[in-house]
């Protein structure tokens, strides 16, 4: 996540959905959050990348319902 302020740092996401959880979109979530180093909440740049087991982000990533 890189904010205006230029800093940047990775969210976990198994720890985002303990907080706000699993109902939310990511819309919602980058409007609240602010940097922890100056307080800024524009952020700038977001990516959501999956760390650990690929085969459960595969399993979990299927959406044919």
């Amino acid at each position: 996540m890189v904010h205006g302020c230029e800093h940047a740092g990775p969210v976990r996401v198994a720890w985002l959905i303990d907080q706000v959880g699993d109902q939310v979109t990511v819309a919602d979530v980058i409007a609240k959050m602010k940097c922890t180093r100056c307080k800024q909440r524009n952020i700038k740049q977001y990516s959501i990348t999956f760390a650990g087991a690929s085969m459960e982000a595969m399993r979990g990533a299927d959406q044919r319902r």
